[in-house]
């Protein structure tokens, strides 16, 4: 198995290309898993506290969901 980081294109059947830092990688394999990731944005004054006010990354964190 191969990990590999940067912008994907999936340019047909069993083939991606990746480029990070102006580097493009053509990939070819029979099974491709191509995963998007995110990144969090605070609003203006409003910090998040991991407790109340929650990120992408530390909702997923909580040792259970919400009721509200």
């Amino acid at each position: 198995m191969e990990w590999v980081q940067g912008w994907g294109r999936y340019e047909g059947p069993g083939r991606v290309s990746v480029e990070k830092d102006g580097k493009k990688t053509q990939i070819d394999a029979a099974n491709i898993l191509l995963v998007s990731g995110s990144e969090a944005r605070a609003l203006p004054g409003i910090e998040p506290d991991h407790k109340t006010i929650l990120t992408n990354r530390s909702i997923l964190e909580l040792p259970e969901i919400p009721r509200r």
